[in-house]
């Protein structure tokens, strides 16, 4: 049901809908999509832990502490990577870091990919947490801001 006020600025012809324009454009759904891209490497650095533990175990000849640390640290790296997301957001602006975060990302998984070294590993996963930390400090603002596209 409609108040009062809405009811007479429709009949007084002061509030007309738009017609025929959408607020949902091709650039603000690219960029939506395109951000929520990190939630994706997000889950999928969350994720990755738990199918490799027992490859870790068998094939690198890995104890539980070490598996333990091999996914505990994508959080260390996260608290660093939110700090360095807030910072960022304003110092470079938002598009500037969700096009950065894929760099941590990339290192990260990259040294994960082509080591059999523990501590590359572990670096790699701290890095991969570094991007987890910015995307997630910076996606949340930048979809709240794309409605001004």
């Amino acid at each position: 049901m409609r108040s009062a006020t809405a009811e007479s600025a429709i009949q007084s012809g002061e509030y007309a809908p738009r017609r025929g324009s959408s607020r949902l454009t091709r650039t603000l759904i690219c960029a939506t999509l395109t951000a929520c891209l990190g939630a994706v490497s997000f889950g999928y650095v969350l994720g990755y832990a738990s199918p490799i533990q027992k490859d870790l175990k068998e094939k690198l000849n890995w104890n539980s502490e070490q598996v333990t640390w091999f996914n505990s640290i994508p959080t260390l790296g996260a608290m660093v990577g939110a700090f360095i997301g807030l910072y960022t957001n304003d110092r470079f602006g938002r598009k500037f870091n969700i096009i950065m975060c894929s760099v941590p990302f990339m290192v990260g998984w990259v040294m994960i990919a082509g080591t059999e070294v523990t501590s590359l590993f572990y670096i790699g996963r701290f890095l991969t947490g570094v991007g987890m930390g910015t995307i997630s400090s910076t996606v949340p603002v930048s979809t709240e801001n794309f409605e001004s596209l």
